[in-house]
């Protein structure tokens, strides 16, 4: 409804501190065509959440986990239990975002959107997932990387 996405909108400006005119919220649904946003609100978001621990540990729960239940023969057994990600999709764009843990464990937020092509999504869904596989495999300890 109108007062859902207003209460949205106001959370996301006051709270996250988001600018609400950088993106478009038109309903809920996510499958609208007036939803446009960026990767770097997205980003932004993730971030905001990942800073509040609580609210962190109750979107994680919420995500599909990769090699699981997110696009489960798509990852390699290195991956599972380390992606947390929402996929989305709409005629011509392709979507992933969430949080990927990489061989140190650390967390990285990200977000991959493709738009434009007339082809099937399925290709940009492995192109997706092998960017996310790199951050899976990724190490900034010279001696394990």
């Amino acid at each position: 409804t109108e007062d859902g996405v207003s209460l949205v909108k106001k959370f996301l400006s006051t709270e996250v501190g988001l600018d609400t005119t950088a993106f478009n919220y038109a309903d809920g649904s996510g499958v609208s065509s007036y939803n446009l946003v960026s990767v770097s609100i997205e980003i932004d978001l993730l971030k905001y959440i990942y800073e509040h621990k609580n609210l962190y540990n109750l979107f994680l729960e919420c995500l599909p986990a990769g090699g699981i239940d997110l696009r489960e023969d798509s990852f390699s057994e290195s991956a599972k239990g380390k992606v947390f990600a929402k996929p989305g999709s709409i005629t011509g764009v392709s979507s992933l975002a969430g949080y990927v843990k990489s061989r140190d464990n650390e967390v990285y937020a990200f977000s991959i959107i493709m738009s434009g092509f007339v082809k099937s999504s399925l290709i940009y869904q492995n192109i997706q997932n092998k960017i996310v596989e790199l951050i899976v495999n990724f190490s900034r300890n010279k001696l394990t990387g």
